[in-house]
């Protein structure tokens, strides 16, 4: 994905901005990689929202280390609270191992990696574990593996690693097959004429405009905030 001109306008300033960084794009080797500020203060509320949902337990995370989102998961899993485990994600056989042997009964990934993970594991283990968050690229496809049909999925998309911008609530959550539907993640605004996506301004943290992959207003969802899903 190519960063807007502001995030790039930014780049030369953002070494003495007081702020968290991640990278714009999934891919290590992307040419148009930059970063983009986080407040310090940020956390993944999303996330803690599902592991409490949950009741997690303890905590694997098998989302790629560049993608710098382990501190903020550790943020996260502090609010249940549940150890975290961190899983290479090309180490399937350590993964399955602490599943089955040191307590974690949910996984945090990428829907990329979410069925062959499952498939593994079930081979190996015999039982998927019952909880799963999945992390969307906005520029995939966004569905859920069939394998993970009997467990509890949290599903929210990112635009960058670490900024999601939609989510799902408790309601949502329940919704294992069918399209996806999500909520704009909390404390951003969302302009529909211009399929924009505003985040919040924050001390020295400016706000950004981003042009997202297009979504589709439905109904009201049981929680009151209206339900969005990926365009087709």
């Amino acid at each position: 994905m190519i960063a807007s001109g502001q995030i790039r306008a930014i780049q030369d300033t953002l070494k003495s901005v007081p702020c968290r960084i991640i990278p714009t794009s999934f891919e290590a080797e992307d040419v148009n990689l930059v970063g983009f500020p986080l407040h310090p203060l940020s956390r993944w509320d999303s996330c803690a929202q599902a592991l409490s949902e949950f009741k997690s337990h303890g905590v694997m995370m098998r989302l790629p280390l560049f993608w710098q989102l382990e501190v903020l998961l550790w943020y996260a899993c502090r609010t249940v609270p549940a150890p975290i485990f961190l899983n290479d994600p090309e180490n399937m056989p350590v993964g399955a191992a602490a599943l089955q042997l040191g307590g974690m009964d949910t996984v945090v990934t990428e829907q990329r990696d979410a069925g062959i993970f499952a498939e593994y594991v079930q081979k190996e283990n015999e039982v998927v574990p019952k909880n799963w968050i999945i992390v969307h690229r906005a520029d995939d496809t966004w569905s859920v593996p069939t394998s993970l049909s009997d467990c509890k999925v949290a599903q929210e998309v990112h635009l960058f690693p670490g900024l999601p911008i939609l989510s799902q609530c408790p309601a949502l959550m329940t919704e294992i097959s069918g399209t996806p539907r999500f909520h704009i993640a909390q404390g951003n605004r969302f302009e529909p004429s211009a399929n924009t996506f505003e985040t919040p301004s924050k001390d020295a943290v400016p706000s950004f405009t981003l042009d997202i992959p297009r979504i589709t207003a439905g109904g009201m969802c049981v929680c009151g905030d209206l339900i969005y899903t990926q365009a087709l």
